[in-house]
């Protein structure tokens, strides 16, 4: 019965943690005024914390932003099978180029020079070294 009971709490305790979510209290972040779109506290566009907000417990997203030609760029590797492109998109969310990814494996063609021209990378969430959630990045040029 004693392990039945434990066994019980454990599974509570694992559910509450789920359906609650893991911070019971806001974020400075979460309740930072904006202008024009970008929080003031982490200088983050609203678009980013909403697509992080929604993707934190999908182990298979990644946002990693970075400095590419003089701007900051939000990088969204492909998860999954064969020709999927992954995306660089901008402050504002727009897309930009997909540098990898699709039949060639060399993505659109239109940045093919981002991976060794980018810089200060921020991983927002995931990582780009995860072989768990399938990104192999080549490495960053520092």
């Amino acid at each position: 019965k004693l392990f039945v009971v434990m066994l019980a709490v454990v599974f509570g305790a694992l559910a509450v943690y789920f359906l609650v979510g893991r911070n019971i209290s806001p974020a400075v972040q979460d309740i930072a005024p904006t202008v024009d779109g970008i929080n003031n506290s982490t200088g983050e566009s609203d678009w980013v914390k909403k697509f992080i907000s929604e993707s934190q417990n999908d182990l298979s997203v990644s946002l990693i932003q970075y400095e590419y030609k003089n701007q900051t760029v939000y990088f969204k590797p492909a998860y999954g099978c064969c020709d999927k492109m992954s995306t660089v998109l901008d402050e504002n969310g727009d897309y930009l180029c997909s540098p990898d990814g699709g039949f060639t494996g060399r993505g659109d063609g239109k940045c093919t020079d981002f991976f060794q021209k980018r810089k200060n990378e921020k991983v927002l969430i995931g990582s780009p070294e995860s072989q768990s959630s399938g990104i192999n990045l080549p490495p960053l040029n520092k």
